[in-house]
């Protein structure tokens, strides 16, 4: 018999409480700080994302709480693999209720383990991209003014002289950094009572014989054993809040991940205009290697799919080679949704997987499951028969075929995959009309995704500079735009040569529905319903670039994200300074029929022809950069007049 250990740096309140509390003796042992042994009962739940009722569910279902949603677990374990936070409405009840139950437990002798996911970290890396608009009003009565103003004043300051009043800045302001923003900002920063906790929690533990984890584990980060790995992740949470607050001393407002990633490649190519301290240099290049370190890489353990969705041949020995490292049987893990919302095990039950994408459920609290591990075995219980315990659903062996990536990982990281990627076997080829499309599986550290190649390239028409031709660099001119504008619209694009050939290299979204997939025009405006604003500012961005003839298949949405996705912006970029009448109207239908958001009008006036001439380089001609901006001008005007 022990006493637990409780492992810390810096401590907010909630955990100075923590540890002022008298821990009676426990009935296991506890191995190292990231391992427990003779633990009679551990119930493991897979990603949270905010759903409180879901939670709620759980906790009843499993006997771990009582009416009033107090421990009553005892000696059991409960283990929660990740992603507490992120896509979901009710992210800090979920926060605030698992924080209570975790101090609870230690005082009846059990335990809750908080294992990080990569929502977890996206959030304390300011990565905001799946946070509703709701978790930032749960902050407003705790915002302070003064960080609302001084963030305003440096926004405006940093916007100044760009073509917009103040109104309108004040608009995009508003429209980025809603009511409670930086509220929220400062609980999950490394002193805030959300972050400094979540900062402590570690990437895997392991229990009896079972490893927890939010994605998965491969041989190599493996190899840095249980206190490696935790030490690794956390160490990194820390150097990245470190070099991130030292680079904000040269920004007018705090940077979201996007922004910071976009000051340190500033910094690394010589670029700030400014002097730069040797230790803002320093900050730079630290938080560059951070940004490819496991901490965010796709090979990390809050990030891996391999485990989830590769055919049991493929990785059958990497799962054996994990378990054998770290002598264990059995990895429970989330992070990537198991078929039928029901838990599920693979590679004869050492893979249990416990994300049964609850948070993708029409309401909060639809669906929920989770895994109990007691006695040696595995169970599971589900929303569809709460009464009836039964044994995690076997999985095929061919796995789920290609990963969500796009949804996961930021545009940097995707184009490095696009550049690095072994290119396998010819997965189809689309060879239409004015189409010549061929999908390539490809391969990288162990994942997988299928990508798009086109080659084709038609000569400019002097004759006819009007003319919109089909090229493959108008594809990633396309995406290029889309970054500056930081509208996250066009798949990773880059140009690749393949088979000798040169074109563009296009991650293709397996996860995402084409508009052709939809059966019927009900189905179609059902899964639009509340996008109103979403779809005029993507057909306004079609205009912008004067695409035409693009294909249907290429009108794409991810259903969970809610995000449209357009490919195929191959033919357009005329030279014509004007907006094609058929994006306007269209019969009786007005094709942008509501002002543009103000983030993405505010974008869209700051366009500079010096740095579109840079970016774009070798892709399209000034001559057609000058068309694209007179477009720009035509469109805010069109904009205005629907105000």
């Amino acid at each position: 018999m022990k006493h637990i250990s409780i492992r810390f740096k810096k401590c907010p309140a909630f955990l100075a409480l923590l540890i002022s509390v008298t821990l009676p003796l426990l009935p296991v042992e506890q191995v190292s700080n990231w391992e427990w042994k003779d633990v009679d009962k551990v119930v493991a739940v897979g990603d949270i994302h905010g759903m409180i009722k879901s939670l709620k569910e759980i906790l009843r279902h499993s006997e771990l709480v009582d009416e009033s949603f107090a421990w009553r677990g005892g000696t059991s374990h409960l283990v929660l693999c990740g992603d507490l936070i992120g896509r979901g409405e009710y992210e800090k009840d979920v926060l605030d209720l698992v924080m209570k139950l975790e101090i609870e437990a230690l005082k009846d002798g059990g335990q809750v383990h908080v294992v990080l996911g990569n929502h977890d970290v996206m959030n304390l890396a300011r990565d905001l991209r799946y946070v509703k608009e709701r978790n930032y009003a749960d902050y407003v009565g705790v915002e302070r003014a003064a960080d609302r103003r001084s963030s305003w004043e440096g926004f405006k300051a940093a916007h100044a002289g760009m073509g917009s009043t103040e109104s309108q800045t004040r608009s995009a302001f508003n429209d980025r950094y809603p009511p409670g923003y930086f509220g929220r900002l400062q609980a999950f920063s490394s002193q805030g009572v959300y972050g400094s906790w979540l900062a402590q929690k570690p990437a895997v533990i392991k229990i009896n014989d079972v490893l927890f984890v939010h994605g998965g584990l491969t041989p190599e980060v493996a190899e840095l054993g249980l206190e490696g790995i935790n030490q690794h992740i956390q160490q990194g949470i820390g150097r990245f809040f470190v070099s991130r607050d030292k680079l904000e001393e040269l920004m007018d407002f705090p940077p979201n991940m996007s922004e910071l990633r976009a000051r340190v490649d500033l910094i690394i190519n010589g670029d700030l205009k400014g002097k730069v301290s040797d230790e803002h240099s320093r900050a730079a290049e630290e938080l560059s290697e951070l940004m490819e370190d496991v901490l965010f890489g796709s090979d990390g353990p809050l990030w891996y799919r391999g485990y989830a969705i590769f055919p049991e041949v493929v990785i059958s020995n990497k799962v054996n080679n994990v378990l054998e490292k770290l002598d264990a049987k059995h990895i429970v893990l989330a992070h990537t949704p198991s078929p039928f919302a029901r838990i599920n095990s693979r590679y004869q039950s050492k893979i249990l997987r416990t994300d049964v994408a609850m948070v993708y459920a029409k309401s909060d609290g639809q669906i929920w499951g989770f895994l109990i591990y007691e006695g040696g075995e595995f169970k599971a219980l589900g929303f569809r028969d709460p009464s009836r315990y039964v044994q995690p659903n076997i999985e095929d062996e061919g796995g789920e075929g290609y990963s969500g990536i796009m949804e996961q990982l930021p545009p940097r990281q995707l184009e490095d995959y696009l550049r690095k990627a072994r290119i396998g076997d010819i997965s189809g080829k689309l060879r239409e009309e004015r189409v010549n499309v061929t999908f390539y599986d490809t391969e990288y550290n162990d994942q997988r995704e299928r990508v798009a190649f086109n080659a084709e390239d038609e000569k400019r028409d002097r004759r006819n500079p009007q003319k919109r031709l089909r090229s493959y660099k108008h594809m990633v001119a396309a995406y290029r735009i889309s970054r500056i504008l930081e509208y996250n619209i066009v798949p990773p694009s880059i140009i690749r040569k393949v088979d000798g050939r040169e074109g563009s290299f296009v991650l293709f979204p397996g996860a995402a529905v084409s508009k052709p997939s939809f059966k019927t025009e009900e189905k179609l405006a059902e899964a639009l319903e509340g996008m109103e604003q979403d779809l005029s500012d993507a057909r306004a961005f079609k205009a912008l670039l004067d695409i035409e003839g693009q294909d249907e298949r290429a009108k794409m949405m991810l259903r969970r994200e809610r995000r449209i996705l357009f490919a195929d912006l191959t033919q357009g970029f005329s030279e014509s300074p004007e907006i094609q009448e058929r994006y306007l109207k269209q019969g009786s239908e007005i094709l942008i029929e509501l002002p543009l958001s103000p983030f993405l009008e505010l974008k869209l006036r700051e366009l500079d022809r010096k740095e579109l001439r840079k970016k774009l380089k070798g892709l399209i001609s000034n001559k057609q950069i000058d068309a694209l901006l007179a477009r720009r001008d035509r469109l805010l005007e069109y904009s205005a007049s629907l105000k």
